[in-house]
């Protein structure tokens, strides 16, 4: 074997085993960080401020009946939002089908609203199933 094969059977085996280590180090990390995240659930923003503030007790009874208001106006409009995303989302996929179907055949269109059906079943299945 000459010199140029060994260099490089040595430089593969040198980068295979750096891998090896930085995926082991990576992995490690990430798994102690989920750990982390687990032990520490997410504080409370009144707590975040009257920590980081000194806040007084009068200051944060003060505050949070506005933080909780702020949580129910967010939930709110979150849920208003997803509810328009969802209808202008129906919108597009009725417009789009209609003019699918505008360049099929007479059989085509009839396995196509097939399609569509089980297609919207395995939707409607999967919002169900989100709900629970």
């Amino acid at each position: 074997m000459n010199r140029s094969k060994v260099a490089a059977g040595g430089l593969l085996v040198a980068v295979f085993v750096s891998g090896a280590i930085v995926g082991g180090a990576a992995s490690a990390a990430l798994r102690e960080r989920d750990q982390t995240r687990e032990r520490s659930p997410r504080r409370p923003y009144a707590e975040i401020l009257e920590e980081r503030l000194g806040l007084s007790l009068d200051q944060r009874q003060q505050i949070e009946p506005i933080l909780k208001e702020f949580g129910n106006t967010w939930q709110t409009l979150a849920e208003e939002l997803r509810e328009e995303e969802r209808r202008r989302i129906h919108e597009i996929r009725i417009d789009a089908r209609a003019k699918i179907i505008a360049t099929l055949d007479s059989s085509q269109v009839e396995v196509y609203r097939q399609m569509i059906a089980r297609d919207d079943s395995a939707r409607a299945e999967r919002a169900n199933r989100r709900r629970r």
